[in-house]
């Protein structure tokens, strides 16, 4: 009968590539609202970022403390370490980077890491990325950019996440 189509039909919207468009419905977000790069609760966190990093973007939960999920930031023996979470859903669903510079100029295509899976060195960057123990659904992720990086004392780092080619459909 076709009411049970139309349930396969939503099945497979909730269950297929289409993992950002299915969270941001989930999330009751509509619209403009619904955009990657929108930000309808005004924290300053695009909503690609937050469903990358296990935010709350919906205006209607002002509880929700998207900025607790931004990477933790510290300086271990000069190097420059950044450790958040990533939703397992958001795996395939988002390209996520991480992008390092000495003065500010993320644009150097040697300056970039993708965040996949396991553990990866790549131009001295160290990444790590495994389950987390204490928080189950979520991926659990390490970077560690030597001090030798830095230019002129100064060392910074940023997530950059953009729509994988499976999730453009939002």
């Amino acid at each position: 009968d076709s009411h049970g189509g139309e349930g396969i039909a939503v099945l497979r919207v909730l269950q297929g590539p289409a993992g950002y468009s299915a969270w941001a419905l989930l999330k009751g977000l509509e619209g403009r609202d619904s955009g990657f790069e929108a930000d309808p609760d005004g924290d300053g966190i695009a909503n690609g970022l937050e469903f990358a990093l296990g935010g709350e973007p919906h205006p209607g939960h002002p509880e929700a403390d998207s900025k607790a999920t931004l990477p933790a930031i510290e300086v271990e023996e000069g190097d420059l370490v950044f450790t958040f979470h990533r939703p397992k859903a958001a795996r395939d669903a988002v390209a996520l980077h991480f992008q390092w510079s000495g003065d500010l100029d993320f644009g150097g295509a040697t300056r970039t890491l993708p965040i996949l899976s396991g553990y990866a060195v790549y131009d001295g960057v160290e990444m790590e990325v495994l389950e987390s123990i204490s928080r189950p659904g979520m991926d659990w992720i390490r970077v560690v950019v030597p001090r030798e990086k830095a230019m002129s004392a100064r060392l910074f780092g940023r997530i950059r996440v953009s729509p994988s080619t499976d999730s453009r459909g939002h």
